[in-house]
């Protein structure tokens, strides 16, 4: 756990430094998934954002990824789980066309 916790920090004190890099949706999007516990309406924004650089990058090794800690451990909390759906399948189809088979199942 405090593995985790000192790699995401690392990997956000890198964004933040360098720039935005593939990694750095995938790191949002874990620290919202681990914050949601404990602030939801902060892990929603940060999944927002998490969200909003998979997309803007067009990052498809990491997207199945980060849908799945956004919709399958933030959003659920703010919306129905019918709304995650459509974006579990395209993170199930996104895993499939390029091989990511283990984040394809969870997304299933």
């Amino acid at each position: 756990e405090v593995l985790v916790i000192s790699l995401l920090t690392r990997m956000i004190h890198l964004t933040l430094t360098y720039g935005i890099c593939e990694a750095s949706s995938f790191a949002f999007a874990t620290v919202a998934f681990l914050l949601v516990d404990f602030d939801r309406e902060g892990a929603c924004r940060i999944g927002d954002l998490a969200l909003s650089i998979a997309e803007r990058l067009d990052i498809q090794n990491s997207l199945p990824r980060v849908y799945f800690c956004i919709y399958g451990g933030v959003h659920h909390y703010f919306e129905r789980t019918e709304d995650s759906l459509e974006y579990h399948m395209k993170a199930y189809e996104t895993a499939m066309r390029v091989g990511d088979v283990r984040n394809a199942v969870v997304n299933r």
